[in-house]
């Protein structure tokens, strides 16, 4: 065998202590990933921690759901509530307009109330933590949900799977929603 291909035990040490320094960069950037709060869905930002601690608990502060409708250019359709100052805003950004086109209305708090009531009527409090993904399919439709009600969160998401009572919750909220922009 050829001397000069073959590395040294002093090269292969090297190689061992670069892999090492590496290693710990990586899991240094993890840490300080965590420590800042970095989140692969941080739909809930536009809500504030103040409207959070002043609500009353079991009050909705913040929700957000949002789905996609296909692989086009704005195919998906989002919904936010946020309570900022004790007032309601509703935000609807229908299939196929952009985000700069989304209709925003002042509502009542019995629409907070009335969402409430759809979560409980299809259990959505039992979706907290759902995360499935098919990933046998590579252009499919997507979901993702996040609430807040005083200090609770519930968030989940899903690529070609859906929680329990999912069709009939979307379909109720898009009904909800569309009608408080008419």
């Amino acid at each position: 065998m050829n001397d000069d291909i073959r590395p040294s035990r002093r090269n292969i040490g090297e190689m061992r202590g670069a892999g090492k320094v590496l290693r710990l960069l990586g899991l240094a950037l993890l840490l300080c990933a965590g420590f800042a709060g970095c989140s692969p869905n941080n739909a809930e930002s536009t809500e504030t921690t103040e409207s959070r601690q002043n609500a009353i608990s079991g009050d909705i502060t913040y929700f957000y759901f949002g789905y996609s409708t296909g692989n086009m250019k704005n195919a998906y359709v989002r919904y936010e509530l946020m309570l900022e100052d004790e007032v309601y805003t509703a935000r609807v950004k229908p299939n196929g307009v952009p985000d700069e086109q989304a209709a925003v209305v002042k509502v009542e708090k019995s629409f907070a109330g009335e969402l409430g009531a759809l979560m409980e009527r299809y259990g959505v409090d039992q979706w907290n933590g759902f995360d499935k993904n098919d990933t046998q399919v590579l252009d499919g439709n997507s979901f993702s949900l996040t609430v807040y009600r005083g200090e609770e969160k519930i968030s989940a998401r899903g690529y070609m799977k859906w929680p329990k009572n999912y069709g009939d919750f979307k379909a109720a909220v898009n009904k909800l929603f569309e009608e408080a922009v008419k």
